[in-house]
């Protein structure tokens, strides 16, 4: 018979409280392993039908243990399309990217991060609409873009016929010149002055550029001489390598502009020493006219005015052009010597083929 007395229930108490205390200190089991948050963005926002999607996936293992060489797949439609490997340490945040050209429609698209086929984190829906490509005349733009082309050849169309008619003129003058003889300033590559002026061109953007850099150093050293009472020693370095720059790149650009200048100069010489040549083969060719004494003799001499009155022309049309370029860079020179030059020359051809046109033949008592 057991005994309830007050030293055995007290006995009883003692043993369950250190049964109690036994339990209370053994540890639970806990699966220990990785635990993996995910979150992933993509992009393009508004795919189309062709684009690349790349899927960018942060990795965050909170758990006690290592994530080895796991396995980050992009499923589309259930069928995996990409895959990358990563180990993700305890504690470490690892960026993932997976991409797929994306394809029309509303696909139903989730990621996976999985060890050995066990899926320890995922995203399983990742909503998107990816429009088809339109075909190119399916385009609400074409009628708008038609439109303005129409626009385009009501206007340009007259000002282009004008342009050609204008050019057609040039060159059947060109045309009526001796081949060996016909002078033209041409401009471009193969024009001395030309190529002058664009390495002038590119020497003063350099200048341009080195002298902003050089003026926002100086701003910079300013405002830190003002914050902190110093100045920088490597601030004044390149302040004055700058400075060397620029001054060096100034020198260049004026000595390619004077080059310029000087090119152009002499090309109103030589214009309006064609002039006067020309103008002189004029007075020439109606000297002969008047002692003409057949047809043919004269009909010669008259095309030999008209051809030497057309140089004069082409040598006033050269000198414009050139005087235009002078004005366009800020040149105002003055090139009254050479248009006086040519304004002789050109009423002199002028009065040498009304000379010809009022000339009457003197027939030979042959003739």
């Amino acid at each position: 018979m057991i005994s309830t007395g007050p030293a055995k229930r007290m006995e009883w108490m003692c043993a369950f409280a250190f049964l109690f205390l036994f339990l209370s200190v053994i540890p639970a089991h806990v699966d220990a392993g990785p635990d993996l948050d995910i979150s992933a963005t993509y992009e393009p926002a508004e795919p189309r039908e062709g684009d690349t999607i790349i899927f960018t996936v942060e990795i965050e293992n909170t758990g006690d243990e290592d994530a080895s060489n796991v396995t980050v797949s992009l499923l589309v439609d259930g069928t995996e399309v990409d895959q990358q490997n990563e180990t993700i340490g305890i504690g470490e945040t690892k960026t993932v990217q997976v991409q797929w050209e994306a394809e029309p429609g509303q696909p139903h698209i989730a990621i996976e991060v999985t060890d050995s086929g066990e899926i320890l984190a995922s995203i399983p829906d990742i909503p998107m609409d990816i429009r088809a490509t339109e075909p190119f005349f399916d385009s609400p733009w074409i009628p708008v873009i038609l439109f303005i082309l129409l626009i385009i050849g009501i206007i340009g169309g007259p000002i282009g016929l004008a342009y050609l008619a204008r050019e057609t003129g040039k060159a059947k003058r060109a045309k009526a010149l001796p081949a060996e003889e016909a002078t033209v300033v041409t401009i471009g590559k193969h024009d001395p002055c030309e190529e002058i002026r664009r390495k002038w061109r590119i020497i003063d953007a350099e200048y341009e550029r080195a002298k902003a850099e050089m003026q926002s150093l100086e701003r910079g050293a300013a405002a830190l001489v003002e914050a902190e009472g110093e100045e920088s020693g490597q601030a004044e370095d390149e302040y004055n390598a700058l400075k060397h720059e620029v001054e060096s790149l100034g020198t260049k650009a004026e000595a390619f502009r004077l080059r310029w200048r000087m090119c152009m100069l002499k090309k109103l010489d030589e214009a309006a020493g064609r002039a006067e040549t020309s103008a002189q083969e004029a007075a020439e060719a109606a000297r002969r006219a008047r002692e003409a004494t057949n047809q043919e003799q004269y009909e010669k001499a008259k095309e030999e005015a008209d051809v030497s009155r057309e140089r004069v022309v082409q040598a006033r049309e050269d000198s414009e052009g050139i005087e235009r370029q002078l004005e366009e860079e800020g040149m105002e020179e003055d090139t009254s010597e050479f248009d006086d030059r040519i304004q002789r020359a050109e009423r002199d051809a002028v009065s040498a083929v009304e000379k010809v046109q009022s000339t009457v033949i003197k027939l030979s008592p042959r003739d």
